[in-house]
């Protein structure tokens, strides 16, 4: 009973994460640049950084410990087929390149911002930011693919 609770869980903030990094990505971004800098652009920025990022953390975290908890209940049955060894490979991934972009770059970046001798460091930053948004969408999406195969693809181990 408690690993489906988990599992429900996982599924609940792994969907809200990938909408979340859609919007935020196809949507929002381009919303922000349409808007002309003054006032109302600091309200939504600073409404992204300390609302919504909040929020987001929250999820990240609850993925994390769900992921974690799932992988020991059923750590046996992991090592026991190569299809869930490559399920847990690469959601991992997915979690780890979320959990340092959220967690550690996007902090890095606005620190480094403060500083405009830092422009060369911001750069990279970003191009890191950007890679793990991929890295995390792709491998995220494949994990999420490889669960509906194993579970509905007649493959029950």
């Amino acid at each position: 009973m408690l690993t489906e609770i988990f599992t429900v869980l996982h599924i609940i903030a792994g969907a809200f994460f990938a909408m979340n990094m859609i919007i935020m990505q196809n949507v929002t971004t381009r919303i922000m640049q349409m808007i002309p800098p003054g006032s109302l652009k600091k309200d939504v920025d600073n409404f992204l950084e300390k609302g919504w990022r909040r929020v987001m953390t929250v999820f990240i975290i609850l993925m994390i410990i769900t992921a974690l908890y799932m992988i020991h209940a059923n750590l046996t049955m992991i090592l026991t087929h190569k299809l869930y060894i490559l399920k847990a490979i690469t959601g991992s991934i997915a979690i780890i390149a979320v959990a340092s972009n959220h967690f550690y770059f996007r902090f890095a970046k606005k620190k480094k911002a403060k500083n405009a001798s830092e422009e060369k460091r911001i750069d990279t930053l970003k191009k890191i930011s950007g890679i793990l948004e991929k890295t995390a969408m792709y491998f995220a999406v494949f994990t999420a693919l490889l669960a509906i195969f194993i579970k509905h693809g007649g493959i029950y181990l």
